[in-house]
């Protein structure tokens, strides 16, 4: 299995979903892949409510919560 960055953050993208991006923030770029696979364009400036209206991509959260560790012992 290849190295995934433990780093992601969270972002409004141009098609009004909160995806997941790899590393640790955003850099300026206006496109980018999400962590689903979409590539999305992103707005230098993104308004607040952007950010609350916007849901969060599913497909982005299904992919890091598969990368969680396992737990094992007495609640695993």
């Amino acid at each position: 299995m290849s190295e995934v960055s433990a780093r992601h953050f969270w972002r409004p993208s141009g098609d009004v979903v909160r995806h997941a991006f790899r590393g640790r923030r955003w850099c300026g770029q206006t496109e980018a892949t999400a962590v689903c696979g979409s590539t999305v364009s992103l707005a230098a400036e993104v308004a607040e409510l952007d950010w609350v209206r916007a849901p969060t991509c599913e497909a982005c959260n299904a992919v890091l919560r598969s990368e969680l560790p396992k737990i094992t012992g007495f609640f695993g």
